[in-house]
């Protein structure tokens, strides 16, 4: 199958091409999968190549000079080749501070690093974030931090030379300079981390928060061979613990004091599911997608990301289930994707979910043109089967759940593999507003939306601010129109947002 590629067009603040972004990129299955996404930015745009099955990309960064930077999270990859809507980055605000010592003396050459202050620990100890910029301290504590989005965001230092590592969770960009205050590291918090039958789990990530109403600390390490790990930089205080590895369900331990020793942590294994497919070639080798859905209800609604695995020999083991009641949406290319039904699952068991058969499933095809009668490519959408009894003037392309493929340039809309029952379908193209249409996917065969035009698009436009006059970014703003859908949006660095 040939790659998809999503592309998003980029420009600065004046609405001028952007000719030097960087863009960095995370997602789960680039290494344990084999897939691979290539992220290439050039001549204001950056495009996103990645294998049609493919997952939708958990995390991709954009930074330019002079500009603020951007985080996307759960990026979607559409069933072939499409242009997201133009982005323009914002100026941001100026996040200036200063690093002192135990006693109150200037702290330099620290670095300083921004995350997201949305952000895990666990997030932040495995890489699933990225650092959204980065600063070191001079002679007298100072650092500064430009162009940073006019929103809260997270300052982290790492501790060393018997200095702790310290945290400003809430650091608001714009305002009043902030102080990082270092304090002196207390006797090193250990422990092992080990399955239920006490074997060592090497590679376990163990990351420790500090506990309490701020937190003002915090340290990552990962176990050695023995499983046994070190957190040498923490300041005195008590911390919550959170241990992790693949095939096993994370440990939390609420409440460790700074200096304890030999602490256990016990990781259980992950539950396995086991599917077998029937009419098929027993040496077929076919990539697969899985996720978790709410074990009750007859649409059930999605609990865990997609994951990755391989169908080989007529038999797939989905690893990594956690333990529960659950049903599992299944998705192999060129067939509809399937759920299976609901069972409980137990730490370290294998459960066989039982014998399937893969079905063609349903296509639709479809013309769109613009107001003026011509084909215009662009996005559509589709709305989870479970969210239907929830359409109701909601806006797909806003759902979590929601499904997208591309409109060609020509117009033309194919989506293929689609299972029966009612569903909604959006249109959106650049200049156009948004039609959304309620269908009835057949069992089988080709459902034909014929020609569909789109009307041209209105706009509304404001800045949003706090009660102090200050303008207020990343703010979310819902417009519902009477009798019609409901559109969310986000502010920029300067407050300002347009629908």
């Amino acid at each position: 199958m040939r790659p998809a590629t999503v592309t998003l067009p980029v420009e600065d603040p004046n609405g001028e091409v952007l000719t030097s972004v960087v863009a960095l990129s995370y997602s789960r299955f680039s290494e344990p999968s084999g897939l691979r996404i290539e992220v290439v930015a050039n001549r204001g745009i950056v495009a996103l190549t990645a294998p049609r099955l493919c997952p939708d990309l958990d995390l991709l960064l954009l930074s330019a000079p002079g500009i603020a930077p951007r985080t996307f999270r759960e990026l979607p990859f559409p069933g072939g080749d499409t242009t997201i809507d133009r982005l323009r980055f914002a100026p941001g605000a100026t996040l200036r501070g200063r690093v002192v010592g135990p006693a109150n003396e200037p702290l330099a050459k620290r670095a300083v690093t921004l995350f997201d202050a949305n952000s895990t620990p666990l997030d932040r100890a495995t890489g699933r974030t990225l650092p959204l910029a980065t600063a070191t301290s001079d002679a007298q504590g100072g650092f500064i931090f430009r162009h940073v989005h006019a929103r809260v965001v997270r300052c982290e230092i790492e501790g060393g030379d018997g200095l702790a590592g310290t945290v400003l969770a809430e650091a608001i960009a714009g305002e009043t300079p902030v102080e990082l205050a270092v304090r002196g590291v207390e006797p090193p918090l250990t422990g092992v981390v080990v399955d239920g039958a006490g074997k060592p789990v090497a590679g376990a990530v163990v990351a420790a928060t500090m506990a309490g109403p701020i937190e003002r600390c915090c340290q990552r390490a990962t176990c050695d061979a023995e499983g046994r790990f070190k957190l040498d930089r923490l300041a005195r205080g008590y911390y919550v613990l959170e241990a992790s590895a693949r095939g096993f369900v994370p440990r939390l331990v609420p409440r460790a004091h700074s200096g304890t020793a030999g602490i256990p942590l016990v990781l259980d294994a992950a539950a396995i599911a086991e599917l077998e497919l029937v009419g098929a070639p027993r040496d077929l080798d076919l990539p697969l997608l899985w996720r978790t859905l709410d074990g009750s209800g007859a649409r059930r609604r999605a609990t865990g990301a997609f994951q990755f695995c391989r169908w080989r020999d007529g038999k797939a083991l989905l690893t990594g289930v956690p333990p529960g009641r659950h049903a599992f949406e299944i998705r192999v290319p060129g067939a509809a994707p399937f759920q299976t039904t609901a069972l409980v699952f137990e730490a370290g068991r294998t459960t066989l979910l039982g014998t399937w058969e893969l079905a063609a499933g349903t296509s639709i095809v479809a013309h769109v043109t613009g107001p003026d009668g011509r084909a215009i490519g662009g996005r559509a959408a589709l709305a989870a089967a479970f969210q239907e009894a929830l359409m109701v003037d909601r806006e797909v392309f806003a759902l979590a759940d929601h499904e997208e493929r591309a409109v060609n340039g020509d117009g033309t809309l194919r989506w293929d593999d689609l299972p029966s029952g009612p569903r909604t379908v959006a249109l959106r193209a650049s200049g156009c507003a948004d039609r959304t249409l309620a269908i009835e996917l057949p069992l089988s065969g080709t459902l034909d939306l014929g020609t569909i035009a789109l009307e041209a698009a209105g706009s509304l436009e404001g800045v949003v601010r706090r009660l102090s006059g200050v303008p207020l970014g990343d703010a979310t703003v819902m417009a519902e129109r009477v009798g019609g859908a409901q559109f969310e949006v986000v502010t920029a660095a300067d407050g300002t947002y347009q629908f």
